[in-house]
């Protein structure tokens, strides 16, 4: 007996003593190179896990012995006086930054109500103004004008370029 039909017959034997599973027969080589697909067609993606998006309808199977654990009960220090339980307390950096902005909220709700209360202002005084064409009409023609003394007496006159007094 040689060496390797030796080891044949002691692998024969442990075989013999066991059951035999799926991986101690011995199969032949697979046709095509290592790497390609057997079944030549294109490659669908499926991802990772293809039910993942499918709905259970069974929930999934529990440990034995697993035990949830259970939820603390308060101290009754932790309640208030008449027995509810208190509001946790809010970190001071969350009452700055809320502070920040309410006060950044309330300036610039201040800022467009004085603009708009500028602009219907600004309408309002526009609104009664005359128009242009009618500032040029109202314009007054050159008037004299005469310098007085306190005894009434004329002291300088600006006559009228166009004529008259």
């Amino acid at each position: 007996m040689t060496n390797s039909e030796t080891h044949v017959s002691s692998t024969e034997k442990k075989r013999r003593s066991r059951q035999m599973g799926p991986d101690d027969i011995d199969t032949a080589d697979l046709p095509g190179n290592i790497g390609e697909p057997t079944i030549r067609a294109a490659r669908v993606p499926t991802g990772a896990t293809p039910t993942a998006r499918v709905p259970r309808t069974v929930p999934p199977p529990r440990r034995p012995g697993y035990v949830a654990p259970r939820r603390k009960r308060r101290a009754a220090s932790s309640r208030g006086a008449g027995g509810k339980p208190r509001k946790p307390r809010v970190p001071w950096q969350r009452r700055i930054t809320t502070a920040l902005f309410g006060l950044v909220a309330a300036v610039v709700l201040l800022f467009f109500l004085a603009a708009s209360t500028s602009i219907v202002a600004y309408v309002y005084i526009a609104s009664q103004l005359p128009t242009p064409s009618e500032l040029t009409s109202r314009a007054a023609s050159f008037v004299s004008s005469k310098i007085l003394d306190r005894a009434g007496n004329l002291l300088y006159e600006v006559p009228d370029p166009h004529g008259g007094r």
